[in-house]
């Protein structure tokens, strides 16, 4: 929660921002808009600033007259004339109608409101949780809007996952009107939460307000949150507790108030760090001073909170400049600080930037001193492009980083961050025009025009204005005011205009923005779009604005409206180059990237991102991809959120409705996305617990004799909790290797919590090998992951032993039939037993025999499956049994096959039958006449593959004649003629 836009050096009061109770009464209009001399957020002052009323105005026009009235006002107002009073009253009467027409084209509250059905639930990762307990933010605020969770932090240690977030149920609670900060516990890594109470902080009226962080000492297992002070109603400054999962809840240990401020000065932005190591606490904030200047500070603390050391000034900019906000600081191994914060200037008369950028301190000492700022990257930057239904107006693009503390990369860091087009094309005004044609009250008739030209209009402070224009996908739209006259805009897809809560807003110009602003959206789809443009509550007048469609720039890093950007250093000082993590299609928005490193160095991040609505570009979900090798490649994007989330204008208290950022957590391999999602009707946080985890299996180390072939099996296993698939790739250093089922690589999507794949891979040792190896590896990855593989070994060991001499003699393959003979003259007279294996079962018994006078034991088998199939041979009797070399042979596929019948001609009625079956499927053996009359069937698809001789018996001798003889298996058959003389 930020609170303000401090971007603008006239910043006006979001009151629309704060829910109301609904047992208190209002003390001003909910969207009021308000202009002031100094940048001032709703943090700031308590109670909220309000104007004084302007004068009446009267105005000589058929227009309706302009009532200055407040909210409060208008409903008192209302509730005395529906009582049979103030009839005489030409204000009132306007007010009334005025009031009764807003909630005609506004529809039902939002309890009322029938929220677009969620889609079908889609298995996308780990599941997605919900984390805060609607059951106690059941009640609404005062305008009938449902509550709001936003704006999530998150850290996990083992099995214990901790969140906190804004939460806007204290209004059910306290009936402050002012949002709150929770928070919940989860002991089984993320499969169900807890919430707890609302945090408080030392005081008896000291309260968590938002902008939450949660880290975890990973040595310790302590928990520590930290987020805005608010005493009462009134923004003091920093605070933080310490805490443990107790048996059934966060036991806090410690609270402590961190910073105050003084002198009319505002922090916002408050995060935290902590050194496992040393067990220091780092908070730093960003410090809005009442002369306008800015400054990032940091408080270094002991593990118990309390601090060590004065605090620090990291960043500072003069007034004139907006300067730095948004620090997120971040320990890497052996105590290295790293502190990244954005920088942002703006032009006041365009106000869109090219040389904002985000910038980085590095500290060896623990936070004592702290090196020269490093520039991670420039970008173009401009306030007003928030995320397709997102309703406060403006949007600040936070760095997120994260340093990895153990993987192959160690002490790499690594940031994040959303990044807008340039938007320099649209600073020219245009110098034609295009004038609201009454009556333009609703989507029907709106008034149509091209961009590229200026917008003119009247607003009472009552009607609404609605303009149409056609764009294309991809496209940049750009909406510039240039007059005092504050108004309220809105970019809609006409997907379902039935009811303003059913909107499917592109985006929101908040009306506390007035002359020389604008805003930008991209366009995700071909056809109209619409412009509903109102002055509410104060402003009246003629206002006019400027449109365009922004062209692409040579320099531009996103192709878009905003794109997700990605960047590491192994030192702090030298970045490489962004690259772009979204593989969308241009058009799409994406919007608050987050990135976690596991423990094993794996990178990970996630984003809200626009691409799954290509209807209307408003619906959002969660998307994520990953990095193996350090940030070198990445997979292809994966979607992280079930089901998608439609952000409707009356679904939430706060027009903070998405938060100003989500966040990561890693431990080990499970990796925590926590996020702000609207599918059950109004903001609530979700967790996706996704764990990256897969294993490979190799068989023990053996023996192969030379000049024999050896099978091995392998076995890849997804421990993971979703399904995905996983590749493997079988090698070995000798090219023993000839071959593998179901290949030597491949890749198969294997099942959660244990799916598995074997793969069977054939070696063959050459003849004089003895005393060589080979080292065998089975190589798994998850090709989602780039760079990140796991490797087990076997060693193939080459001997000359008793399988030398018991020699393979004979070999014959064909459909179906293998004839195999081995010969030991030594072993004549000895037992043997026959054993045959398919790949992915064991051996099996199939004949013995006794080797013969000259030690030959031969062996047919009639019945041989289609496909790879081993054998072997062992003596009985002899001690340690003998094992011949084991032998693996491809037979080929059967051939369904009938024989003549014998004897033919047939003298005494009966017939013999020779034929093949391919397969053990259903078959028939028949005897038809000439006529077609079934003579008589047999089924014999149990028999098996393979050649069979079977008697056909009939039970009277057949007449003479001719008959027909037809084997039928599978759709296929064959036929032969069989003759009876008698």
């Amino acid at each position: 929660m930020s609170g303000f836009n401090p971007l603008i050096a006239s910043v006006l009061l979001l009151a629309s921002c704060a829910p109301v109770a609904s047992s208190s009464p209002a003390t001003g209009p909910a969207e009021s808009s308000s202009r002031v001399s100094e940048p001032v957020s709703p943090a700031r002052s308590a109670p909220p600033f309000q104007p004084p009323a302007p004068p009446i105005t009267i105005r000589t026009t058929s227009r309706p007259r302009f009532i200055p009235v407040s909210a409060a006002g208008a409903e008192l107002m209302r509730l005395v004339w529906e009582a049979g009073g103030l009839r005489n009253s030409g204000p009132a009467r306007t007010v009334v109608e005025r009031l009764r027409r807003e909630e005609a084209l506004a529809g039902p509250t939002a309890p009322e409101l029938s929220a677009p059905s969620p889609p079908p639930l889609v298995q996308a990762l780990g599941n997605d949780v919900i984390v805060n307990n609607r059951a106690l933010s059941a009640c609404t605020c005062s305008n009938g809007r449902r509550m709001s969770e936003e704006e999530v932090s998150v850290a996990a240690w083992g099995r214990y996952v901790v969140a906190s977030w804004n939460d806007t149920r204290g209004t059910c609670l306290t009936g402050s009107g002012l949002p709150t900060q929770s928070h919940a516990v989860s002991r089984d890594h993320g499969a169900t939460f807890q919430e707890g109470s609302l945090l408080r902080g030392p005081g008896p009226t000291d309260v968590f307000h938002g902008d939450p962080t949660v880290v975890v000492n990973r040595k310790s297992g302590d928990f520590y949150i930290s987020g805005i002070l608010r005493q009462g109603s009134t923004f003091v400054g920093v605070v933080a507790l310490r805490g443990h999962v107790g048996p059934d809840s966060l036991v806090v240990d410690q609270r402590k108030v961190i910073a105050l401020t003084s002198g009319g000065d505002f922090f916002d932005k408050p995060w935290m760090a902590v050194d496992s190591l040393t067990g220091q606490v780092f908070v730093t904030w960003t410090n809005f001073h009442a002369d306008f200047s800015t400054a990032i500070e940091l408080q270094r603390l002991d593990a118990m909170l309390d601090p060590l050391g004065p605090v620090q000034v990291l960043s500072s900019f003069p007034r004139g400049e907006y300067g730095p906000q948004g620090s997120y600081p971040s320990v890497g191994p052996d105590g290295v600080l790293y502190v990244p914060y954005g920088v942002y200037f703006t032009d006041t008369l365009a106000v869109w930037s090219t040389d904002s950028r985000f910038e980085i301190r590095r500290s060896d000492d623990g936070g004592l001193s702290f090196g020269p700022p490093h520039v991670i990257a420039t970008i173009d930057y401009h306030p007003s492009i928030p995320a397709p239904g997102y309703q406060r107006g403006f949007w600040v693009p936070n760095i997120a980083p994260d340093v990895d503390r153990g993987g192959p990369h160690r002490g790499r860091v690594y940031a994040v961050w959303a990044e807008n087009r340039g938007l320099g094309g649209a600073a020219a005004p245009p110098s034609s025009s295009v004038i609201e044609q009454e009556n333009n009250g609703f989507f029907a008739s709106a008034t149509p025009f091209t961009p590229g030209v200026k917008l003119k209009g009247f607003s009472n402070g009552v009607d609404t204005d609605f303009f149409k224009f056609t764009g294309h996908k991809g496209q940049v739209f750009w909406f510039g005011t240039d007059t005092s006259v504050s108004v309220h805009v809105r970019l809609i897809c006409p997907s379902d205009t039935s009811a303003l809560g059913n909107y499917h807003l592109l985006h929101t110009l908040a009306p506390n923005f007035g002359g020389g602003d604008g805003f930008a959206a991209g366009l995700p789809y071909d056809g109209t779009f619409y412009l509903e443009i109102e002055a509410p509550y104060g402003s009246s007048g003629d206002w006019s604005a400027f449109t365009a469609f922004v062209p692409p720039d040579p320099g531009d890093r996103a192709r878009d409206i905003r794109d997700v950007f990605f960047s590491y250093s192994d030192d702090g000082s030298t970045w490489s180059t962004p690259v772009r993590l979204n593989d969308d299609d241009p058009g799409y928005d994406q919007a608050q990237p987050q990135v976690a490193v596991d423990g094993r160095g794996r990178v990970h991040t996630c984003w809200l991102d626009w691409r799954n609505d290509p209807v209307c570009g408003t619906d959002s979900d969660q998307f994520a991809t990953s990095s193996g090798d350090g940030g070198v490649t990445w997979g292809a994007n994966r979607r992280l959120s079930d089901a998608s989330s439609f952000w409707s204008q009356l679904g939430s208290c706060s027009g903070n409705n998405q938060g100003d950022y989500s966040q990561m957590a890693a431990d080990s391999d499970q990796v925590y996305a926590a996020f702000t999602d609207s599918r059950l009707g109004d903001p609530d946080i979700f967790v996706d617990p996704s764990r990256y985890r897969s294993s490979p299996h190799c068989p023990a180390s053996q023996t192969v004799t030379a000049g024999s072939d050896l099978m091995l099996s392998f076995t890849l296993v997804n421990g993971g909790n979703f399904a995905t698939p996983l590749a493997w790739q079988v090698a070995d250093d000798r090219a023993w290797l000839t071959g593998a089922v179901p290949g030597v690589s491949g890749q198969q999507t294997l099942a959660a919590d244990g799916g598995s794949v074997t793969v069977d891979a054939t070696f063959h040792a050459p003849m004089g090998c003895a005393g060589d190896s080979t080292i065998v590896r089975f190589v798994t990855y998850d090709p989602a992951i780039p760079g990140a593989y796991d490797t087990c070994t076997t060693v193939l060991r080459c001997a000359g032993n008793t399988a030398v001499e018991l020699a393979l003699v004979r070999r014959e393959v064909s459909a179906g039939r293998v004839s195999l003979a081995w010969q030991w003259r030594e072993a004549a007279g000895a037992l043997a037993a026959i054993f045959r294996k398919l790949p992915g079962s064991d051996w099996t018994l199939r004949s013995r025999i006794t080797l013969d006078r000259g030690g030959m034991a031969a062996f047919e088998d009639s019945q041989a499956p289609t496909g790879l199939v081993g054998y072997r041979l062992v003596l009985d009797g002899l001690g340690p049994a003998p094992v011949s070399s084991d032998v693996w042979l491809e037979i080929p596929s059967l051939a369904l096959a009938l024989e003549a019948s014998t004897p033919n001609p047939s003298r005494d009625g009966r017939l013999t039958a020779g034929f093949t079956l391919s397969s053990n499927t259903p078959a028939v053996l028949e005897v038809i006449d000439l006529e077609g009359r079934r003579v008589t069937a047999r089924a014999v698809g149990t028999l098996g593959p393979g050649r069979h001789v079977l008697r056909l018996d009939v039970p009277d001798r057949l007449p003479s004649g001719i008959y027909v003889v037809r084997l039928r298996q599978g759709g296929r058959e064959v036929s032969g003629k069989a003759v009876v003389m008698r």
